[in-house]
Parts: C-alpha cells; sequence; structure tokens
C-alpha cells in the first residue's frame, strides 16, 4: 500500500467510488496537480502513505510469513534503490531492524575481536616483557572463548547484539587469572628453586583466589538469569561457562606449560622504580597514615554520587541501543516527522457478536476513541472502520462535511459498507465481530510512553466496560511494559550478584566479616556507576541493564586478591608493613589487570551498536573504581578495625597444608 496504489473514495452520482489512486503514470503536469489533489483530499490517505505537506511518501509492505527477512529486505532495498533519485529514501519496519542488526553484529565482530587480541598483546607484553608473559594468557583466553562460543553453537543459541561482546568479555576477563599466576611465578622464581617448586609455590598461593575469583566472576553472569530477555540470559550462562573453562585453563594448562618452560635468567624490569610503582606507594603511605579520614572521604564521595542515582532513566526504546545515527533510527525519526509516528499502538475492540462493528452504537464508541486519540500529543495519526463509516456517509452526501460522522441508522451503517469495496486490511475481522483501532504514536521517552498508556487505558476502562471490551496492545504497550521489568530485572540481578559475591567469599574464608569486606567496593563501584549514569544522561537499557552483574563478578576479583595477598603479609607483620607488601605484590597485579579489562572493554567505543558503546565505557569507570576501592577502602577498613579473620586459615590454606598435601621436590 502506498501513494499509487492505496484506495481513493469519492462519490458520483449514483454510487461510491473506491479505486487506486493512480491508475496509471500523470504524463502531465495537470495530470500530477489532480492526482495530488486527490489524494491530499483523502482523509484515510493523508499523514499515512502521503505527508500532510505533500512531500514525502510511504510505501508498506507485508511479509509472507514464510519468507526469509534478511534476504526479502535486501532485495526490497536493492530493487528500491534502482528507482532512487534526487529523493531521499528510507527503510523502516521491524524486518529492516532485525536485517540491521544481524549485519551490525557481523561486522562488530569483525572489527571488535582483533583490536581486542592487539590490546591484550600491548597489555600482557608492558606487565611481563617476556615471550611467556605474553603467549601463555593469550592462549588461555582464546582457548576460553572458542570453548564457549562452541557451547553455543553445540546447544544452538544464536549471536544476538548482546552475544557480540561475550568474546571481548571472556578476551578481557580471562586474562585476569593469568596475569595473577605468571605475578606469582616470577616472585616465586626471584626467590629460587627448581622449576617445580616455583611452579608448585605459585600454584599454592593462587589457587584460592583463582578458583574463588572465578567462581564469583561466574555467579554475578549467573545473575543474568534472572533478566527479563533471554538475549541476556543467555550472554549471561554461555559467559559464565566461559569464566569457568578460562578458570579450569589456568589451573592447568598454564601450571603445565610452565614446568616445560626453563626458569627465568634474570628478573622482570625492576617495578620498584617504576611510575605506576610510585604512584601505589603513594596511594599507600596516604591511605596508612590516615586510614580513619580516608574512610571519611571515601564515604563522602560515595553519598555524592548517591545524591544522583535516583535520576538514572530508564529507556527501552531501540534508539537508545543502537543510537540515533543507525540507519533504522533515523528512518523512525523521518516517520515521525512525516506519518504520525514510527510507533503503533493498537487497540482491539471486541463486540462478543457477528456484525457488532456495524451498529452504530459501536461505531461512535470507536470513533469517540479516535478522537480521544488523536487529542494526545504523542498520537500522529489513527486509523479505524469508524473512519472509514464516517467518509463513505460523507461521501454518500454530496461530501459535505456535516455528515462526517456515523449514521444513526442501522440499516445505513451496514449498507455503506457493503458499497465499500476496498480492503479493509487489519481494521475488521470477516464477520466484523471485532476489529483494531490503530494509532502512530511518535517516538517517545519511556516516561512519557508510560504516561500515555496510562491515559488510554483509563479512558478504555471507562468507556469499554460491559458487552465490547476494548484491549489495548502493539509495541507501545510492550516497551511501557517493559520498564518496570527493567527496574525489578536490575534490582534482582544486582542483589543475587552481591549475595553470589559474600556467600562465595565467606564461605572460603569462612568469615562472615570477610564476605561482607569483599563486597564494600562492589557498593561502592554500583553508586559510583550509576551516579556517573545520571550525571551524564545515560540510560538504563538494554545493554547497560547488565552493568551491575557483570561490574560485581569482574569487580570482586581484586578484593579477593587484595585480601588474599593481604591476609597472608598480615600474618607475617604489622597491618601498615602487610599493605605495603601487598601494594607491591598483589597490587602489581590488580593494577595491570584493571588495566587490561578498561582497555579491552574500551574496545567497545568502535562498537555501531550505541548500547555497546555505552556499556563499554561504563565497565571501564567500574574496573578503575573496583580496583582503586579495593586497594583503598579494604585495607583502611583492616586497619580501622581489624576483623579476626585475618588469622584465620581458608579451606583451600588448610587443605594444603594437610599431611596429605604435595610436597616440593627438584
Amino acid at each position: 500500500r502506498g501513494p499509487a496504489t492505496a484506495d481513493v473514495i469519492y462519490g458520483t452520482e449514483g454510487a461510491i467510488v473506491v479505486e487506486p489512486a493512480l491508475a496509471e503514470p500523470p504524463r502531465t503536469p495537470e495530470a500530477v496537480a489532480a492526482y495530488r489533489a486527490r489524494v491530499l483530499a483523502d482523509r484515510n490517505l493523508r499523514g499515512l502513505v502521503v505527508s500532510e505537506d505533500g512531500r514525502a511518501g510511504a510505501i508498506a509492505l507485508k511479509l509472507a510469513a514464510w519468507a526469509d527477512a534478511p534476504s526479502a529486505v535486501t532485495a526490497i532495498e536493492r530493487a528500491a534503490r534502482g528507482f532512487e533519485g534526487p529523493e531521499a529514501l528510507y527503510l523502516a519496519g521491524e524486518p529492516v531492524l532485525r536485517s540491521e542488526i544481524a549485519a551490525t553484529m557481523v561486522a562488530d565482530l569483525q572489527r571488535l575481536v582483533p583490536f581486542v587480541v592487539l590490546v591484550m598483546l600491548g597489555v600482557l607484553w608492558a606487565s611481563f616483557r617476556r615471550a611467556r608473559g605474553v603467549l601463555l594468557p593469550l592462549a588461555v583466553v582464546l582457548l576460553s572463548a572458542l570453548w564457549a562460543l562452541g557451547t553455543m553453537a553445540l546447544f544452538g543459541q544464536p549471536m544476538t547484539p548482546f552475544a557480540v561482546i561475550m568474546p571481548v568479555m571472556l578476551i578481557a576477563i580471562g586474562a585476569a587469572d593469568g596475569i595473577h599466576i605468571l605475578n606469582a611465578y616470577n616472585e616465586a622464581a626471584a626467590r629460587g628453586g627448581t622449576r617445580r617448586q616455583v611452579v608448585l609455590a605459585a600454584m599454592r598461593e593462587m589457587a584460592s583466589p583463582v578458583v574463588l575469583t572465578s567462581l564469583t566472576t561466574a555467579a554475578g553472569f549467573l545473575a543474568l538469569l534472572s533478566a527479563l530477555i533471554w538475549p541476556q540470559r543467555s550472554l549471561g550462562w554461555v559467559t559464565a561457562l566461559g569464566v569457568l573453562y578460562a578458570m579450569a585453563l589456568s589451573l592447568t594448562l598454564l601450571p603445565a606449560l610452565l614446568a616445560r618452560l626453563p626458569l627465568p635468567k634474570a628478573p622482570n624490569t625492576p617495578f620498584a622504580n617504576s611510575p605506576l610503582a610510585r604512584a601505589l606507594a603513594g596511594m599507600g603511605r596516604v591511605v596508612a597514615w590516615r586510614p580513619a579520614v580516608s574512610l571519611g572521604l571515601a564515604i563522602a564521595v560515595l553519598l555524592g554520587f548517591a545524591a544522583a542515582v535516583p535520576g538514572v532513566r530508564i529507556e527501552t526504546q531501540p534508539d537508545e541501543f543502537l543510537g540515533p545515527q543507525h540507519p533504522v533510527i533515523r528512518a523512525m525519526h523521518v516517520m515521525d516527522e512525516n506519518f504520525g509516528g514510527s510507533l503503533q499502538m493498537a487497540i482491539e475492540v471486541r463486540t462478543g457478536r457477528r456484525d457488532g462493528l456495524k451498529d452504530p452504537e459501536v461505531l461512535k464508541r470507536i470513533a469517540a476513541l479516535g478522537e480521544f486519540l488523536m487529542a494526545q500529543p504523542e498520537v500522529g495519526q489513527v486509523s479505524s472502520i469508524a473512519k472509514v463509516v464516517m467518509q463513505l456517509h460523507e461521501t454518500l452526501r454530496a461530501s459535505d462535511p456535516a455528515y462526517y460522522r456515523v449514521p444513526d441508522d442501522p440499516r445505513l451503517a451496514a449498507q455503506v459498507l457493503i458499497l465499500y469495496s476496498g480492503d479493509l486490511d487489519n481494521l475488521a475481522n470477516g464477520d466484523f465481530s471485532r476489529g483494531e483501532v490503530l494509532a502512530r504514536v511518535r517516538d517517545l521517552g519511556s516516561d512519557e510512553m508510560i504516561a500515555l498508556v496510562a491515559r488510554v487505558q483509563a479512558y478504555l476502562d471507562e468507556h469499554f466496560a460491559g458487552e465490547v471490551e476494548a484491549e489495548m496492545v502493539g509495541s507501545v504497550r510492550q516497551f511501557a511494559a517493559l520498564v518496570p521489568l527493567i527496574s525489578n530485572s536490575q534490582l534482582t540481578s544486582l542483589a543475587l550478584s552481591l549475595l553470589a559475591a559474600f556467600a562465595f567469599v565467606a564461605l572460603m574464608m569462612r568469615s562472615l566479616a570477610g564476605g561482607a569486606l569483599s563486597v564494600v567496593p562492589l557498593a561502592f563501584t554500583l553508586v559510583i556507576a550509576f551516579g556517573a549514569m545520571a550525571a551524564g544522561g545515560l540510560a538504563l537499557d538494554m545493554a547497560t541493564l547488565m552493568l551491575g552483574s557483570v561490574a560485581i563478578g569482574i569487580g570482586v576479583d581484586y578484593a579477593i586478591h587484595f585480601i588474599s595477598r593481604f591476609k597472608a603479609e598480615r600474618a607475617r607483620g604489622d597491618a601498615r608493613a602487610a599493605y605495603d607488601a601487598t601494594l607491591r605484590t598483589t597490587g602489581k597485579g590488580i593494577a595491570f589487570n584493571a588495566l587490561a579489562l578498561m582497555l579491552s572493554f574500551g574496545v567497545l567505543v568502535l562498537s555501531q551498536f550505541q548500547g555497546n558503546v555505552n556499556f563499554g565505557r561504563l565497565i571501564v569507570l567500574t574496573m578503575a573504581v573496583s580496583a582503586f576501592s579495593a586497594m583503598t577502602v579494604i585495607p583502611a577498613l583492616c586497619m580501622v578495625f581489624n576483623p579476626k579473620f585475618l588469622s584465620q586459615a581458608t579451606w583451600v590454606e588448610r587443605a594444603s597444608r594437610a599431611p596429605g598435601a604435595p610436597k616440593e621436590h627438584g
């Protein structure tokens, strides 16, 4: 249906004529003017297939149920471009949206994965300056990513815009275990010993943190199983499995390879004099000097960001994820400007009886509903069977505008519909027992959409109670209904992620205080991240909805590694000495790991999905805050309160000291 094929209605002396707007192409200026006047004079076409000013036209196509949408869209666009002249051509609609998303996903994968591999190569080289320091962790992350993708294929999980970031996340996250293990390996090698002794010493130190951080990270992703849409649930369990793959490889393949390689002939470039070491040492002196003051400053920052958190917007519209410059979104804006809106609200009217829609009283209620909808500023155009009847009635009365109304005589209302030879499309079913009122709605923010749906629902509840029922359906209602679901999903996933992190750490450290201490930096991170979202105008949408679970799952690693090393150092001396030693050792690994993650997730700014770009930026922020708070807030709390669990052994440490534990042999 378009400007040439849509039916126009007009009357003659003896009949109502319904015919295509354009029987043949106009060949003279007079014929063009007549065609233009005929189309613009038709109330049912103006604003639907031609814009009010006559400068834009719309052609609506309906794909067959068996059609392959991407192939059909490609063929339609190719055909349309062949007729393109100086006019701008836009393609919009759900099949176009799906096709564009599929093409963008392929382009994103081809672009992002090589970039994140290059970034990881650079970070690993900067960290270790040796081939083994680059190749071994990279082998672990690439294998875990490949195994995760293979698992997706094995279980028939399709790629989605969210799954595009899964390889990026696994490459970034999977390197963390390798960085910490190699860091411990280099420290053990510097102390001396055989290859076996060095590897066993490194793994004895790192087994507990690696297992614990991997389990908590996997639990953070599994919290996405509570998400409201299945692509996020799929991303959650597949990424969690990929994290566990990386853990298994780090605990088996990595030490096996290290045991076969010769020990480093010389220590790495001295870390003590590097800018990073000096920065960590300076930070440590400030915190150790006044731990209570440091806590007070951290709390003040937390409260400042917390004040902004209520301003976080929740958006369900595709333009939040795709971005305003995406071709589909630009086409939607054109529809908004010229054809009353790019979204559709449908209201199904059910009479419960054959020919119920021909009843003048029912038609008048439908017409009144249409007038109510048109009075809403968000609605640009309304179609209904009542409008068709009103136009036919007017045409029968010599096009007198006074008769643009539903006739009172039931027989006349039925007769005008019999006279109508056009297609009623979705406005009525075959026996006229039910029909639909279709309203085009402009692209709205979620708050505006919720308000519109509430007003329309209140009208339906008041005017369609009884025999004639009306129910709102369509994309507008769906988008509005998603908003509270997103809010609830975010709260649920955050609660599950925090609870899982707390439970794992508390169980393995045999201390509730240890579990609580590990989630303190996470609370700081979440508050600052959501406060920054509100301040920066970023919405909580389908992509950023994953932020909390991912930030908790990854960020808890820093807390676990820091607490584990600080706990071991605290057994050898006082808290300040333990803090200094932890910063010089594990602090280095945390800093490099955070840098690796920040640079790797920063690659997402190259994505063609605006949602992934926003997600990448926010994850970079959360990694920086998580690492910094783990190395400042945790030691400040430990020095102020001196929790008892610091002197207790974890179950892994107890197992390693048990009589049957492996001994070191040359």
